[in-house]
């Protein structure tokens, strides 16, 4: 975001208003849109890796591993891995590069796709989010 114009308006709330999920989605997007602009304005570069541990014994039979990451991307977006215990492990077959590796650094990206306006990706598209089961709400 580079804009304030990207941020959505506010929604004017008022009694006796029929609500739906999408007013919260809404209500939420502004939210998100609004710190991201504000700490984008303050600290141009808010983001980054906040944690990487990898496994460097594997890293010797040409596969870099990923066994904790949090980062921050540019647009916000909180990546961790592994999510949880039933996650499988990021890892990159790197023997290719080993003649490169030797030689120079080898820089690896954290990737996911764009948002989307309206917040669906289309069928076959990739998907930003995955969906998981969480606990009931009382």
């Amino acid at each position: 975001m580079t804009s304030a114009r990207d941020i959505p308006e506010m929604i004017q709330w008022h009694e006796g208003m029929l609500l739906a999920p999408q007013h919260f989605q809404q209500q939420a997007l502004r939210h998100d849109q609004f710190s991201l602009y504000h700490m984008a304005m303050a600290a141009p570069f808010h983001w980054g890796l906040v944690r990487l541990n990898i496994d460097e014994a594997a890293l010797v039979s040409g596969v870099f591993r990923v066994l904790e990451m949090e980062a921050i991307l540019p647009d916000g977006l909180v990546v961790r891995a592994p999510v949880d215990d039933s996650d499988e492990q990021l890892e990159l077959d790197i023997t290719a590069l080993a003649d490169t590796v030797g030689e120079a650094p080898l820089t690896i990206h954290i990737t996911v796709p764009a948002a989307k306006a309206g917040g669906i990706a289309a069928p076959g598209d990739l998907a930003r989010f995955r969906v998981v089961e969480g606990p009931e709400v009382a």
